[in-house]
């Protein structure tokens, strides 16, 4: 790639761009779910909380300032604590259903639960130790990708952001 090339697509202009297109299609996503974490057979991928709220989240990051997780309500273990567990419950849920299946429907609880190792006597038990955990970290990271998306910087610059404070350096870490 040509250096100009490079440094159009990593400009202020175009970060900011990206940073609104993923809000607008986070906004879509939400929507069919309406705006709330909380459903009966979550869609492990793209539900609010879920693991496309992980990226834009991360992307978020990236783009304005690579310090914003650290800075978050969250601690970052816990924000990959949850990630982590998202992937393994989607990989569980490919294993299990041998195709490309997000959507954690009621046919499948029971057998992700007991693939996921979840303890007790009764199904419902184990379904509900795994729905109380995926809800668990739904939550860390909607509040996560929700404080990224009200606090990220605007980029402006190079290593520079607006904010409700004006504008400031931003930490390259």
């Amino acid at each position: 790639m040509s250096r100009s090339g490079n440094d159009t697509f990593h400009g202020a202009d175009a970060h900011a761009f990206i940073i609104e297109s993923l809000y607008q299609l986070a906004d879509e996503r939400h929507a069919v779910f309406n705006g709330t974490l909380y459903q009966l057979e979550p869609d492990v991928k793209d539900a609010p909380g879920a693991l496309r709220d992980v990226a834009a989240t991360r992307m978020i990051a990236q783009l304005t300032d690579p310090a914003l997780l650290r800075k978050g309500p969250t601690e970052p273990a816990r924000f990959d604590d949850a990630e982590d567990f998202l992937l393994r419950l989607r990989s569980a849920l490919h294993a299990a259903t041998s195709r490309n299946q997000n959507g954690l429907g009621h046919e499948w609880q029971e057998q992700i639960a007991d693939l996921m190792g979840y303890p007790g006597i009764e199904p419902r038990q184990r379904v509900g130790r795994l729905m109380s955990d995926y809800f668990r970290h739904a939550r860390v990271v909607n509040r996560a990708f929700g404080w990224a998306r009200r606090t990220a910087p605007r980029p402006v610059g190079p290593n520079l952001g607006l904010s409700r404070d004006g504008i400031g350096f931003l930490d390259p870490v």
